[in-house]
């Protein structure tokens, strides 16, 4: 948090520094961004299903800056372009998944065992990575000379990269890599709040329908949703 806090710092120094008004602004939000996953079951070689869960091997929520540069179109209508990026969170978790001496997997240890008389525990690491890049319209309606509220409509290219470590005792690791690139729908509401001619803060909240399979990891992400706080400068 206190990089983004210097992040903002320098920002706003950098845009005091202009002098002559126009209808441009720009600023940073500090914002929570959370994913919607879902897994797909699959059969392992005992002949037992198996469904990962998605809040024990993935971290779906994480706290980024979202920059944003956005034209005044009228009293009514702004048009903003904003870029984030999620930084890496990882899960380190056994899997519940053994393996025998054949690499075959199984439910249980007991199963793997009596096998081939040895059993090797799985257990995963996964990082989830994400860009953004948004174009909102912003509806606006005036409460009073300092307070208004505004709509969001727009698109948002997302991209996710997924990476899957498993490590399995004597049989070493594996790693795979996943990307997927979506553009998605986005709707959202807000409110702003005028300090002065120059500043103006603000609260939005932002939802992206994504529906996409991540390749073919197992992985499916449903939606992507924001709620932000941050500051504007008025150029």
């Amino acid at each position: 948090m206190k990089k983004y806090i210097l992040l903002l710092s320098l920002f706003l120094a950098s845009l005091n520094s202009a002098n002559a008004k126009s209808d441009f602004y720009a600023g940073i939000d500090i914002q929570r961004q959370d994913l919607q996953l879902k897994t797909t079951s699959f059969t392992l070689d005992d002949g037992s299903i198996y469904k990962p869960s998605v809040s024990k091997f993935y971290e779906t929520k994480s706290y980024n800056p979202n920059f944003f540069l956005g034209y005044n179109a009228n009293k009514n209508l702004d048009i903003e372009l904003g870029y984030s990026m999620s930084e890496e969170d990882k899960r380190n978790n056994s899997t519940g998944i053994y393996l025998d001496d054949n690499g075959n997997d199984y439910s249980s240890s007991a199963r793997a065992i009596a096998s081939t008389g040895n059993s090797y525990s799985i257990n995963t690491k996964s990082t989830l990575k994400t860009q953004n890049i948004s174009l909102d319209l912003k509806p606006s309606y005036q409460i009073d000379q300092n307070n208004s509220v505004y709509g969001i409509l727009g698109l948002n290219y997302v991209q996710i990269k997924l990476r899957k470590t498993s490590i399995a005792d004597s049989f070493g690791t594996a790693t795979e890599n996943y990307k997927k690139n979506i553009l998605a729908p986005t709707v959202g509401i807000g409110y702003k709040l005028k300090i002065n001619d120059d500043f103006s803060l603000r609260s939005q909240f932002k939802y992206s329908y994504l529906n996409n399979e991540i390749g073919d990891s197992g992985v499916k992400i449903k939606s992507l949703t924001q709620l932000a706080v941050g500051v504007a400068y008025n150029f």
